[in-house]
């Protein structure tokens, strides 16, 4: 079986990296579409595993769209 893979760093403060780790953590059970988040010296990092690329990239943007609304809320809250 292929498996293909995602890496995304996402550039931001300490603090906005562990809120966006936390509002991901639930997500990250999901067996269907796993990706393993860790912070970074960066910010956060996340990768998304798949069955296929098609897969990935589905994934990834499923990912990519909880990040959004999690950053849209946190500089709401600013």
């Amino acid at each position: 079986m292929n498996e293909a893979s995602v890496e995304i760093v996402v550039g931001a403060t300490k603090a906005e990296s562990r809120a966006l780790l936390e509002a991901l953590r639930p997500e990250s059970k999901y067996v269907r579409a796993p990706f393993e988040a860790s912070l970074t010296p960066e910010g956060l990092k996340l990768k998304v595993t798949a069955r296929s690329l098609g897969e990935a990239r589905v994934f990834a943007n499923s990912i990519l769209r909880l990040l959004k609304a999690a950053t849209e809320s946190i500089q709401a809250v600013d």
